[in-house]
């Protein structure tokens, strides 16, 4: 599904490298109690994640996984060719067999709630990302530096996300990670939003991640049958060409137990749509998980 209309061309650009919040706003009204309360809380938070960061090294950074901010280099493409009862290949030691496998469809990553002296708009940037078996590194859902903060509003406070760049597999369990900072007027202004790990052990959805200033709700689905559909590119096929203005690509799962949910592939309302040489748009997310009876 593509839309495009002149209306969802906004001014407030969802990339807007000069955008600083004023952080003043997290004090303002507060007992110092309060203050303390929160500056605790936060700062047990951080300590619970360098903890998981260190954990994560000490088990898989010595065993040949890299670093823990690495990227997982399994390609969406790498086992396109396999298929059910084909010759099992070794790729580093992990044995793969072509079979269908449970995965994870992720539907939306939402700053559903903030609290805290925050106010709307929010500019954000950070990662969030998952884990699971088949590689052990980052496998990125949203991932943006300082200069590139989206501005999160409450009308529409969802993140854009860019992955996963390969299915999450849930054969076992998979590790949600989530670092998020506010952008203030200055980098040293800019504050913590908030970090957290959560461990999805194949039935919780969906995802939500708490603390004082916000809630992050992660809305995903389990496919217990799934194999991988890769979308390359999207083009006008025949006569006619792409909008100039802004517009949105989706897709849909058909399948007996597949939400009726819709899968953002692009959004490029604040933008000119982006397209290649060739007349393809270039899509922010590629992969989706289909059930194996399904269609897409």
């Amino acid at each position: 599904m593509f839309v495009s209309d002149k209306s969802i061309l906004e001014p407030a650009d969802s990339v807007a490298a000069n955008t600083g919040y004023d952080v003043e706003k997290m004090y303002r009204g507060k007992s110092d109690e309060q203050l303390k309360i929160e500056a605790k809380e936060m700062a047990a938070e951080q300590k619970r994640f360098d903890m998981y960061v260190d954990a994560w090294e000490g088990s898989w950074g010595y065993d040949g996984f890299g670093c823990f901010r690495d990227m997982t280099t399994v390609s969406f493409m790498q086992y396109t060719h396999l298929v059910p009862g084909s010759t099992p290949l070794h790729y580093g030691r992990v044995l793969h067999y072509g079979r269908v496998l449970p995965s994870l469809q992720i539907f939306s990553v939402k700053l559903a709630e903030i609290r805290g002296g925050l106010e709307w708009p929010l500019p954000v940037y950070g990662t969030v990302a998952a884990r699971d078996h088949v590689g052990h590194n980052r496998n990125l859902l949203f991932a943006r530096n300082r200069s590139e903060c989206q501005i999160l509003n409450e009308e529409d406070s969802f993140f854009t996300l860019t992955g996963p760049s390969r299915a999450i597999v849930s054969k076992e369990s998979v590790v949600f990670e989530i670092q998020l900072k506010v952008r203030g007027r200055t980098k040293s202004q800019d504050k913590p939003l908030i970090n957290g790990v959560y461990t999805y052990h194949s039935r919780e959805r969906p995802i939500c991640f708490r603390n004082c200033f916000c809630t992050v709700e992660l809305s995903l689905e389990r496919i217990k049958k799934s194999i991988q559909a890769t979308i390359l590119g999207v083009r006008v096929k025949e006569e006619g060409s792409w909008p100039a203005f802004g517009g949105r690509v989706a897709c849909s799962v058909i399948g007996p137990d597949a939400s009726p949910q819709e899968i953002e592939l692009l959004d490029s309302r604040y933008t000119t749509v982006p397209i290649t040489s060739e007349g393809y748009l270039v899509l922010s997310r590629s992969v989706v998980s289909v059930d194996y009876r399904g269609s897409l």
